[in-house]
């Protein structure tokens, strides 16, 4: 941002009750400014939902047996047009069962100086699903039309791990998604538990307007596998 290095992060392993297992909410904005003459970090909490630690993902032949993640914020935050766009995970009760689910969300900061000064939580949405469908490591970015993609991982009992996506387009409601896509479907149930952490996103400028998405899913073998596509 115009004066500042702006930086996000959430509520996590030393709190709510250690991980957020009892809940957490709210994000911290910082502003870093004057890096070689007179450093000066400044933050404003903003408030937000709650959000919580999630439970591990089911896949077919076993129960919370993949690995999803706490509440820190997992990939790289975006700044654009004013907004730092940024997703994590949560426990989500979709009624039936505590499913993991990812909370997303855009704040809009306020700089004076290079210090921030206040920050507003613009829209913000949980992604989850039915049964026991799981919706994990959560990956954000935007183009200059201002539409909003995120990547993720999803498995369940009956779904072999694999990746979606969805976007939030400036004429959808604020803090809702369109239906998930499959960016690449699972070919196989995972053979470890260790899994995500490799969601990511990127952006190759307002001439091209393309947004990568990478993300992993299950392949043949057992072992998971990477899918890097542009939308």
């Amino acid at each position: 941002a115009p004066g500042a290095e702006l930086l996000i992060s959430s509520f996590n392993v030393n709190s709510g009750g250690g991980s957020c297992v009892s809940g957490c909410s709210g994000v911290v904005v910082w502003a870093f400014a004057n890096p070689l003459n007179s450093p000066a970090l400044t933050d404003v909490v903003v408030s937000t939902p709650k959000y919580a630690l999630p439970p591990f993902a089911d896949e077919p032949g076993c129960k919370r047996c993949i690995e999803t993640f706490d509440t820190r914020i997992g990939a790289t935050p975006v700044y654009n047009n004013g907004k730092i766009s940024f997703a994590l995970e949560t426990a989500v009760n979709n009624g039936i069962q505590v499913v993991p689910g990812i909370f997303w969300g855009q704040v809009k900061p306020t700089l004076k100086g290079g210090n921030i000064t206040g920050a507003t939580l613009y829209q913000s949405g949980i992604l989850s699903f039915a049964g026991d469908q799981a919706a994990s490591f959560g990956a954000v970015m935007d183009d200059k039309a201002d539409s909003l993609f995120m990547v993720f991982a999803t498995m369940s009992s009956s779904l072999k791990p694999g990746s979606m996506y969805t976007v939030h387009r400036t004429t959808d409601p604020l803090g809702t998604l369109e239906t998930p896509k499959f960016l690449m479907q699972g070919q196989a149930p995972k053979t470890q538990q260790y899994y995500g952490d490799f969601e990511a996103t990127s952006y190759d400028g307002s001439g091209a307007n393309h947004t990568w998405l990478a993300s992993e899913y299950t392949g043949s073998n057992g072992d998971w596998s990477t899918i890097i596509a542009k939308v």
